[in-house]
């Protein structure tokens, strides 16, 4: 069950070699190419298990810049998935 957005803004962080698939599927009033082309995506979904996935799919080519708590949920569960292997 999705919970309600928390209110803030989900920005992400992505690097330049996704910039393809970040444009396939956000909106281009979301995207913002930066300096070496990284690009900022904000978006507003509710936070659930669905955002947790879709931002992990993402592997090592995305970073959570805000909000501080998902940055914390998303590494809680990279270093979860990470003692599986240990």
């Amino acid at each position: 069950m999705a919970m309600a957005p928390t209110g803030e803004p989900v920005v992400l962080r992505f690097r330049p070699e996704l910039r393809v698939l970040v444009e396939d599927y956000f909106t281009l009033g979301e995207i913002v190419v930066g300096e070496g082309g990284w690009i900022t995506v904000t978006i507003d979904f509710p936070e659930d298990n669905w955002l947790y996935g879709m931002i992990l799919s993402y592997g090592n080519g995305v970073e959570v810049v805000s909000p501080a708590h998902l940055r914390s949920k998303i590494a809680d569960i990279c270093e979860k998935n990470l003692q599986i292997y240990r």
